[in-house]
């Protein structure tokens, strides 16, 4: 997936298809995406940064998505919780899933300017990923509440944005790839 994504990135990026060789562009995989449900090509739109002006309309988009998703599952908002605690998990997912995995300190390189490992990543070249009692403050309950109730309800929704990248990924390479019957 990191592939596709880094193909999906605003600036032109070599991409070798199966059978042949060829330089992707942006406009490309705007094409490639037309086939796929509306969230998900909104989700593709903002993610590859293609069209960031249709952000309020993925936002709007995840949180319906958010509470049918919920509902299914059916969670359950305690007279302690926010009642807005499936909106502010929406938002998280969404962010988690949207911002960039790179570490800001080395831009991936795993080394600062010294050639030293990084300090920020500790030499893995990701970003680091915010702690639980963050994500506590951000949903607005307590880190007990975090951690027995809502840590699990948060990994599950931000897991349907990996099932959504994947599937962007596979449509894409498939239409890019002319493997596509429509």
């Amino acid at each position: 997936m990191n592939e596709i994504m880094a193909m999906l990135t605003a600036k032109t990026a070599s991409w070798i298809p199966a059978g042949g060789a060829g330089e992707v562009t942006p406009q490309m995989v705007a094409a490639a995406c037309a086939g796929l449900p509306p969230y998900c090509w909104l989700y593709v739109m903002c993610k590859s940064k293609i069209d960031t002006s249709l952000a309020l309309d993925l936002q709007k988009a995840a949180l319906e998505h958010a509470k049918i998703f919920a509902e299914a599952k059916g969670w359950r908002v305690s007279k302690k919780d926010p009642p807005d605690i499936i909106y502010k998990l929406s938002d998280m997912a969404l962010e988690s899933a949207l911002k960039d995995k790179l570490c800001l300190g080395c831009c991936g390189a795993k080394l600062n300017s010294q050639m030293r490992k990084c300090g920020l990543c500790g030499g893995t070249g990701l970003a680091p990923a915010p702690s639980e009692a963050s994500r506590a403050r951000s949903a607005g309950v307590t880190i007990e509440s975090w951690n027995r109730r809502w840590k699990k309800r948060f990994a599950a929704l931000a897991a349907e944005y990996d099932i959504l990248e994947a599937h962007a990924a596979w449509h894409v390479r498939r239409r890019l790839r002319g493997d596509d019957d429509s």
